[in-house]
């Protein structure tokens, strides 16, 4: 009888009893005959043989997971999805809401980045949000620094900036000294602003180095402005050795070689370059207060043309 009220009145039936294909019995006559070849130490021995272990284990932990009491973190799910009820799979929780519930950041590691379709690649990312480039195009269009490249024809190439190559070179007010200089604003320049020199006292507009260049005759135009024609010398432009310091070209420019006072004029300084110059345009110490503007300086091979000196 104690058995009985444990296990029911028919004790040696097993708990939830079903048939070959795994649906529960109910018929009566279908339970009797599962009664007649069952007994009560069938049912006690499923109980306590049964692999237990094995259900709870993908119910709450990996394969090596031992439940102990008071011990934390708590045991992991092996077979927890988040797939929703939309899976169609009763009791799934819903889907993981990475804006909300996650945190930290995906290390490299776990990015596919091989070479592959499934890899992420420039292919794959858009340069930004208004370009409807991917960064391999763009990168796949672009002159490449290391192994050149070629503009097509029918390109229009834009450059804004200074262009130094092995037989030119430019120097604008940025690349002027601004030591006893002052940068002034003028819209009557390249970059509506100049290097102005003091008053009296002498000071270097630019002094530069020519390196990197082919060896040969270069010509160098200088554009500047003087605020007074007198006819004494206010400017000189000077080519030299940058090793021996020796002289290669220069020229002497008085305030009256500037056809109006203010107004900006391109002067001319012809010299071999053998690698080794040093270009240098100075204002001259002068009695009287002149002040010379400079605007920028162009060094290219030397061509026929018309020069001023």
């Amino acid at each position: 009888m104690a058995i009985q009220r444990m296990l029911g009145e028919m004790a040696q039936m097993p708990a939830e009893p079903v048939d070959s294909n795994g649906k529960p019995v109910t018929d009566p006559e279908a339970l009797l005959n599962i009664a007649k070849i069952h007994t009560v130490k069938d049912r006690l021995d499923n109980i306590e043989t049964f692999d237990w272990f094995s259900v709870f284990d993908k119910r709450y932990g990996g394969p090596n997971w031992i439940f102990k009491e008071g011990v934390t973190p708590n045991p992991t799910i092996q077979e927890h999805r988040h797939l929703g009820p939309s899976s169609g799979t009763p009791g799934m929780p819903e889907k993981i809401v990475l804006t909300e519930e996650v945190q930290g950041k995906l290390p490299k590691g776990n990015v596919d980045l091989s070479k592959t379709n499934k890899g992420l690649t420039g292919s794959d990312i858009f340069v930004d949000s208004k370009s409807p480039s991917k960064i391999s195009e763009a990168i796949n269009d672009k002159i490449s620094e290391t192994t050149g490249g070629t503009i097509q024809q029918n390109a229009t190439l834009e450059v804004l900036g200074k262009t130094n190559t092995r037989w030119t070179r430019e120097f604008d007010s940025t690349d002027a000294s601004t030591s006893g200089n002052t940068s002034v604003q003028d819209s009557n320049t390249l970059l509506n602003r100049a290097i102005e020199s003091g008053a009296t006292n002498a000071s270097d507009l630019l002094n530069v180095d020519l390196t990197g260049m082919y060896h040969g005759r270069y010509v160098s135009i200088v554009r500047l402005s003087s605020s007074s024609r007198s006819n004494t010398p206010v400017v000189e432009i000077t080519a030299s050795n940058s090793s021996t310091n020796a002289v290669i070209n220069k020229v002497t420019l008085n305030g009256s070689d500037f056809d109006v006072a203010n107004k900006y004029q391109s002067f001319f300084l012809i010299f071999n370059h053998d690698g080794k110059t040093k270009l240098r345009v100075r204002k001259l110490n002068t009695t009287s207060s002149i002040k010379v503007r400079f605007d920028y300086t162009i060094v290219e091979p030397v061509h026929p043309a018309v020069f001023d000196r």
